[in-house]
């Protein structure tokens, strides 16, 4: 009796060491056509085993422990660093660092009016630089009317959903015809009156001016360009489930300018705030050089 419960519980043992560790696969690719993707190498957090190497822009990790740090490793690229709960199969793409724009903290927050389950999804034509909580395939949280929310994750508790990355804006997207040109000692003024007209409330502008006042008060004179609502999925599209009633999206990009320009003011909308409302908001310093009203700025 007393062998048959021992060889039961090793065979517990094994079961569930074996059950703990999972199988990721997949292919990578360099935005860089040029690039050998062979010199990409894989790092594992947990030391489960050697170094792993793409071979022909395929990869393979075995056994790994569930929650393991995966990092992509290819030289002059953003290093993409995952962890994942089951075995999956994934096609990652890695950016070059050179000649890329920062997309510049897009916060979102979610005010369900009943505690929610909701599942969130980004799409951006970018590289993920810095997500918080860890954003992985997705996340996965439950969201409570006074904007609190708890990641199913970590089952901790968070003030916002945050994310930045790098892409490249083209030239299309750097051409405007509206816009304001500031003086920036005046900014945080601006921001203040714009912001609010859309909709913001002061918690989610003041956060947005303190984090982005100092870029713009490097310059004398600033053009400002909001993208408002639609014009925000040239920057990003979520899909979020379920879908909220409402959606205040407001990203803003600027460049410092040399002087004054003229420029035609946006029609900047108010939007409601019913039912189940998330708001995000994020910018971008323009570095590039930008049309307005076709003169060329650099």
């Amino acid at each position: 009796m007393i062998k048959n419960f021992t060889f039961i519980l090793f065979l517990t043992i094994i079961y569930s060491s074996y059950s703990q560790t999972i199988n990721v696969s997949g292919t990578v690719k360099s935005k860089d056509k040029n690039v050998d993707i062979n010199n990409c190498y894989i790092l594992l957090s947990d030391n489960s085993e050697d170094t792993v190497f793409v071979n022909n822009g395929k990869f393979k990790i075995s056994k790994i422990r569930k929650s393991t740090r995966v990092k992509f490793v290819l030289n002059g690229h953003y290093k993409p660093s995952l962890t994942f709960k089951n075995d999956t199969i994934i096609n990652i793409t890695l950016y070059p660092l050179r000649n890329n724009d920062m997309t510049g903290k897009p916060v979102i927050y979610l005010y369900p009016e009943k505690p929610t389950s909701v599942s969130f999804r980004v799409k951006y034509d970018g590289a993920f630089y810095i997500t918080y909580p860890q954003y992985n395939t997705g996340w996965n949280i439950i969201a409570y009317p006074d904007g609190r929310i708890v990641n199913k994750d970590d089952n901790k508790e968070y003030s916002y959903l945050f994310w930045n990355g790098y892409t490249n804006y083209s030239a299309q997207h750097r051409t405007y015809s509206k816009g304001y040109s500031i003086m920036t000692d005046t900014a945080d003024i601006f921001l203040q009156n714009k912001l609010s007209h859309i909709g913001l409330l002061p918690k989610e502008y003041n956060e947005l001016i303190v984090y982005w006042l100092p870029y713009i008060k490097k310059h004398k004179y600033a053009f400002v360009y909001f993208r408002v609502g639609k014009d925000y999925e040239s920057i990003s599209v979520n899909t979020v489930k379920p879908k909220p009633d409402s959606e205040i999206r407001v990203f803003i990009e600027f460049k410092g300018i040399d002087n004054y320009i003229e420029v035609k003011p946006q029609n900047l909308k108010r939007i409601s705030r019913e039912g189940f409302v998330l708001v995000e908001w994020g910018g971008s310093e323009i570095t590039k050089p930008i049309i307005v009203n076709n003169i060329n700025i650099k």
